[in-house]
């Protein structure tokens, strides 16, 4: 019976890295499902995110699927006072 690496599985996972630290997430999870679901980020807050050293616009988040081995740096602006 052939092998087939994207066939579905119940514990299919991938593992990234956000800003240096490995997380393992699932394997179709969107920019967008893991800033503000899995990291609980606040929707109102402004950030940069970039994956693999390439800026990842916004508009972008919902539909970008995170690959098995992305580096993902997210920069929150300095909060002045």
């Amino acid at each position: 019976m052939p092998h087939h690496p994207q066939t579905s599985s119940n514990h299919h996972t991938i593992t990234i890295t956000v800003n240096g630290k490995p997380m393992t997430i699932p394997h179709n999870t969107t920019l967008h499902h893991l800033l503000f679901h899995i990291l609980a980020l606040p929707q109102n807050q402004h950030f940069a995110v970039a994956i693999n050293k390439q800026v990842i616009q916004p508009t972008q988040w919902t539909s970008h699927q995170l690959q098995n081995g992305d580096q993902i740096l997210i920069v929150q602006p300095i909060q002045g006072g």
